[in-house]
């Protein structure tokens, strides 16, 4: 979740009341999932959420008429920064591959010194 959740509604925007379609609102969480929730507690855990998640929020945005036209907006977002987010985490494989295989290859035989 996000880390704002902790926070009360007025606190995080000066006395104002949210609505889904604030910038301070998780736009994935609110169509599909937050990627910032899939690794946490693991090495390559990306910290939490910037943004607020909040189920009365979601359900405020299913149930808006203009929900149609920012789902394929938000998705884009979302399949955008998940993009990102598996090319990042393949390099840091490769990486680490790479580490290794250069950990475990043997060195070169000297050739005999006549």
């Amino acid at each position: 979740m996000g880390t704002a959740d902790s926070l009360t509604e007025e606190g995080r925007n000066g006395g104002r009341e949210l609505t889904w379609d604030d910038k301070e609102v998780c736009g994935h969480y609110l169509v599909r999932f937050c990627p910032f929730d899939l690794f946490v507690n693991t090495r390559s855990d990306i910290g939490p959420c910037p943004r607020i998640h909040d189920p009365k929020l979601k359900e405020s945005f299913e149930k808006s008429p203009q929900h149609d036209a920012y789902v394929a907006k938000f998705e884009a977002e979302l399949a955008q920064f998940c993009e990102i987010l598996v090319m990042d985490l393949d390099r840091r494989v490769r990486r680490e591959r790479e580490r290794r295989h250069q950990e475990v290859e043997p060195a070169p035989p000297h050739p005999p010194v006549n």
